[in-house]
């Protein structure tokens, strides 16, 4: 090459090379270093493009070494963001183990629910008080869930003039079967049975198939509506005992406040489609607090009215029962 191209070469390094740290090097045999981008390189030439000079035919004869940029720049390592350490889940207490492992040998896997005993005060057309014992059960499986209920509950009657009168007793269970058609409708079966001298009824059973829509499905808070038709089985003093039509309309919800308070609302309303006077309403509002693993209270307030109960049965009646309910 000319004396006035290496001149040029050499003040061309100089600048490339502090404003290109990342370009591609050319080392010549005299020690000069040229940088750039490469755009060819041959067995008789290299062929440079340089940010000053423009492109450049460099004999390789004359060339000592090449270092491309792509070949020798260290990798970015990029620091990925740490994950939050998973909050430790806290031991369990000999207590719980033992309760855990004593109502795994009694229900089934999957199976979940709670033990309730509580203290009922009723008003109605006299004045009742008594105790609840009651055991509620739920099992999921996949699309597939089955849930139930017994109780019994003893009650002592006032009349108005404050006298005691002969103590009666109810009890029954529920039972309900539910499928997940397709998210948000679901189809229940259910059943319900009771004996209760209070109103009367002895016995009443409600067979029932609802189609439901789960309007609301979060975490802390859920509501569902169902609707269907039915059939209901009732012996009073004044009816021997038939099966008759019926429509019945449902409507559950809770509403998680925290980890520990959790308030429930039920209604039901169920009525003969041929005979529209004959009708039961339920409405039902509970407030439970986990103070334990073993521990929830619970106060839970139902008013109802029932037209079908038996000659001298109590119509119209609203309770408020406090109870302990041990959960499982």
């Amino acid at each position: 090459m000319k004396k006035l191209d290496r001149i040029l070469l050499y003040l061309g390094s100089i600048v490339t090379g502090l404003g290109c740290l990342a370009a591609d090097v050319v080392v010549l045999n005299n020690g000069d270093t040229i940088s750039g981008k490469v755009l060819e390189e041959t067995a008789t030439s290299v062929v440079l493009k340089s940010p000053v000079l423009g492109p450049l035919n460099i004999p390789k004869t004359e060339v000592q070494s090449v270092t491309k940029a792509t070949e020798d720049a260290p990798e970015e390592v990029v620091a990925e963001e740490a994950e939050p350490a998973p909050e430790p889940i806290p031991e369990k207490s000999v207590s719980e183990q033992y309760w855990e492992k004593f109502t795994r040998a009694i229900f089934p896997e999957g199976f979940s629910g709670e033990i309730l005993l509580g203290y009922d005060y009723s008003e109605s057309s006299d004045v009742q008080s008594g105790t609840k014992l009651g055991l509620k059960g739920k099992y999921q499986a996949g699309k597939h869930m089955v849930i139930g209920d017994v109780f019994y509950a003893y009650t002592r009657k006032k009349d108005a003039d404050g006298n005691v009168t002969k103590p009666t007793d109810r009890y029954g269970f529920n039972a309900a079967y539910e499928y997940d058609i397709h998210d948000p409708f679901f189809l229940r079966g259910s059943e319900k049975f009771v004996i209760d001298r209070v109103k009367k009824l002895d016995p009443q059973n409600d067979l029932n198939l609802l189609l439901g829509w789960r309007a609301l499905d979060e975490e802390k808070m859920s509501l569902d509506l169902a609707v269907g038709p039915g059939v209901r089985y009732l012996k009073t003093s004044s009816a021997s005992g038939e099966w008759d039509p019926l429509i019945t309309f449902n409507q559950s919800a809770f509403y998680q406040l925290n980890e520990s308070i959790r308030l429930d609302e039920l209604i039901n309303y169920s009525v003969d489609p041929t005979d529209t006077g004959s009708y039961s309403l339920l409405f039902e509002l509970a407030a439970s607090i986990r103070l334990t693993p073993f521990a929830e209270p619970k106060i839970i307030y139902r008013n109802s009215y029932d037209s079908t109960v038996g000659a001298g049965g109590i119509k119209r009646e609203q309770s408020l029962l406090v109870a302990l309910a041990v959960p499982f």
